[in-house]
């Protein structure tokens, strides 16, 4: 698995904070979990679902405008309903 190349050692990565008595966690403590700060994690628990909300994690974004996103999204769609119907004919 991606992880097991990290050097993870959980079945998955999860984002968690860290214990009451620490503000962070050293470098690489993690086990390949994304950690943040208690408070940044309050902060954000308040604009996400759980289970529903994906997390991205990558070295780097590159955002694109909302016309764009709606167009790839159309493509990816088409895509993937090209697939359910060649599926489905056999």
């Amino acid at each position: 698995s991606e992880e097991g190349r990290r050097g993870s050692t959980g079945g998955c990565i999860w984002l968690h904070g860290t214990p009451p008595q620490q503000f962070a966690r050293a470098p690489l403590a993690s086990d390949g979990c994304v950690v943040m700060a208690n408070p940044d994690l309050k902060q954000l628990l308040r604009k996400v679902q759980i289970g529903a909300t994906p997390v991205v994690t990558a070295r780097s974004l590159q955002w694109i405008s909302q016309p764009q996103a709606e167009k790839e999204a159309q493509s990816i769609a088409g895509a993937i309903n090209g697939w359910k119907d060649s599926r489905a004919a056999g």
